[in-house]
Formats: C-alpha cells, sequence, structure tokens
C-alpha cells in the first residue's frame, strides 16, 4: 500500500504531474503528495523565460493539487548556489 507518492521528475516532464494528481485523486488513498518542486517558491519568483513559464506551469500545478484536496507538502529549498554566492 502506498500512502506517499514522491515526484521527481525532470524539468521536460513537469507537466506530467497532472496525471499523477488524478490517479491520486481516483485511488483515493494516498495520504501526502510531494510534487517535483525542489528550487524556489514558484508563486514568489519572478523570471525570464523558459523560467518564467516553468514557475507558471508548477503555479498550475500547486493549485491543481490544493482544488482536488490531496494533502500535500511543496519542499522549496532554493537554489543550491544560493548559499555560497555572496549577494
Amino acid at each position: 500500500l502506498v500512502d506517499v507518492v514522491i515526484s521527481t521528475v525532470g524539468a521536460a516532464q513537469v507537466a506530467d504531474q497532472f496525471s499523477i494528481i488524478n490517479a491520486i485523486k481516483e485511488v483515493g488513498t494516498i495520504k501526502r503528495f510531494l510534487p517535483s518542486e525542489f528550487g524556489n517558491v514558484v508563486e514568489k519568483e519572478i523570471g525570464l523565460e523558459p523560467v518564467k513559464s516553468m514557475f507558471q506551469l508548477k503555479t498550475k500545478i500547486r493549485r491543481k493539487i490544493e482544488a482536488e484536496g490531496i494533502p500535500y507538502t511543496y519542499i522549496c529549498c532554493y537554489y543550491f548556489a544560493g548559499h555560497f554566492v555572496p549577494s
């Protein structure tokens, strides 16, 4: 029995998470979903293309998860280099 789904899809497959969300909803036994989003808080970031489109897509995925009532956790650890590059 699967309790938690952790998505680690790459950038080219991010939109495939809509299918994962639909499957989670259909199964009805998943207790938590972690979408593949280990970068920035996509709703608060402003970026240039192609990053802007990726943030918009990930925001749509968030809204779909929330609309379906699926328990979720977003992991936003920001970019690795952000810890080592002086600002």
